[in-house]
């Protein structure tokens, strides 16, 4: 993900953190967690009729 420019990285002696380098990747991930939310919220509101 850090060589697709998605996470930038610091080193601090053997430890790397990571985190977003890009704001717009925070806004994808909530609205595909969002999407999700909603389908799941619409599965559990299904009735099955015997």
């Amino acid at each position: 993900m850090h060589q697709a420019g998605l996470l930038s990285q610091q080193r601090e002696g053997v430890r790397v953190i990571y985190s977003v380098a890009n704001p717009m990747v925070i806004q994808l991930c909530e609205l595909v967690c969002g999407k999700l939310n909603r389908e799941q919220e619409e599965q559990q509101g299904i009735e099955y009729l015997i």
